[in-house]
């Protein structure tokens, strides 16, 4: 038969010692009301913070669109386009973080305000900054899979090569050294379509920028007419033939009329 434990040693002996008394748990619940409150003073102020940087970004919005209309070729102009296109991509994010109508105001600033500005006096630097823009601005057009961002920065991206034809326009003696850097960010760009199965770089993008720059059809024919073939899927292999004839066409026109001007005056005759 087991002994009978000493007594006086209870194990519940010292349990009412640990007990708090009515004036401590008075002040643990004053402790956790102003923590409560806290908490929702800061939820209060985040949202507050939230909305005024949201309002601020409206007004620089404003602000920027009547620069734009004020001094359209400005050197500056170039330079907004990718911190536009990062104001973009943050807009873009799920709520909170996001806001539809800001993305909605800055889609139509780059999309209608910045890539519409007219062009002023150039030199090939504008053109060096441009082609380092444009390297930039055609990763997000590739690679972003939000289709808003990629639609802005596809626009941003034909912005950025008539900028860089305008520069070799200007710069007619060494038109070849202005356009050769921004030749190989089209090129990898076709790459990119052709061959990268997450690219989202919109199919009429190249065809656009060969019929806007006419040193660009000499850069994209013999990359794209092996693909004719050789491309991974119907779709491209359409997309590539598509590519060439329009490619094939401006370089007829190129001959026969001289390029963009002389695409206008066979159009004039044939009103």
């Amino acid at each position: 038969r087991p002994p009978a434990p000493p007594e006086g040693n209870d194990d519940d002996s010292d349990a009412p010692e640990d007990l708090m008394d009515d004036d401590q748990m008075f002040e643990i619940d004053a402790l956790l009301t102003d923590a409560f409150k806290s908490a929702r003073q800061d939820r209060t102020q985040a949202k507050m913070h939230a909305s005024l940087l949201v309002n601020f970004k409206f007004r620089a919005c404003t602000l920027l669109d009547i620069y734009l209309k004020k001094v359209p070729a400005s050197p500056h102009t170039v330079r907004m386009l990718l911190p536009l296109l990062r104001s973009l991509s943050a807009s873009l994010a799920p709520a909170p973080d996001g806001n539809d109508q800001l993305a909605k105001r800055l889609t139509s600033l780059i999309t209608q305000g910045l890539c519409k500005a007219k062009m002023g006096a150039l030199t090939p630097s504008d053109a060096d900054e441009a082609t380092i823009v444009l390297k930039r601005v055609s990763a997000l057009a590739s690679r972003s899979k939000t289709k808003p961002l990629v639609a802005a920065s596809a626009a941003g991206a034909l912005y950025l090569l008539r900028v860089i034809d305008a520069c070799a326009t200007a710069d007619a003696a060494n038109q070849q050294a202005v356009v050769a850097p921004a030749g190989e960010v089209v090129t990898g760009m076709l790459n990119d379509f052709f061959t990268r199965k997450d690219c989202r770089l919109p199919a009429t993008f190249l065809e656009q920028a060969v019929q806007r720059c006419d040193w660009l059809p000499p850069l994209v024919l013999p990359a794209v007419l092996p693909l004719v073939q050789s491309a991974r899927s119907d779709f491209l292999r359409v997309a590539a033939a598509t590519l060439v004839a329009t490619t094939l066409r401006h370089l007829a026109t190129q001959q026969n009329g001289g390029g963009k001007e002389g695409g206008k005056k066979e159009k004039g005759k044939k009103e």
